[in-house]
């Protein structure tokens, strides 16, 4: 009877170990799981932030860029060479220009937080 009491006890703590080990495992799988996850969103994060800069950077030059043609038709139509139509146009590409960089700005400030939050 003792003999089949030991054989007993050490295959309930045996199993009482392999249950344990189990649960060490997944918690640990769970952990590395985690792990993974928050490398991804700070890797996302950090890609979306220098998306932002370099459109935004991108946008900077395109603004100045219209701006200086707006300074170029301004110049000609102030000598009576350019038409009112070319100048309208040239106005609205650099407010539509001023409005991107706006948007890039405000993307890359929230880019920016969000991988700071992490």
């Amino acid at each position: 009877g003792v003999t089949a009491f030991e054989l007993d006890l050490f295959g309930r703590v045996r199993s009482l170990s392999e249950a344990a080990l189990e649960e060490y495992l997944a918690t640990e799988s769970g952990a590395r799981s985690a792990r993974i996850s928050l490398i991804a969103e700070v890797i996302d994060a950090y890609l979306a932030r220098e998306s932002a800069r370099e459109r935004g950077l991108h946008t900077e030059r395109t603004l100045a860029s219209r701006e200086q043609s707006l300074q170029l038709i301004e110049r000609r139509r102030a000598e009576g060479i350019g038409s009112a139509l070319d100048l309208e146009q040239a106005r609205g590409l650099a407010e539509q220009a001023r409005a991107d960089l706006a948007r890039m700005e405000r993307e890359f400030r929230q880019s920016t937080n969000a991988l700071t939050l992490l």
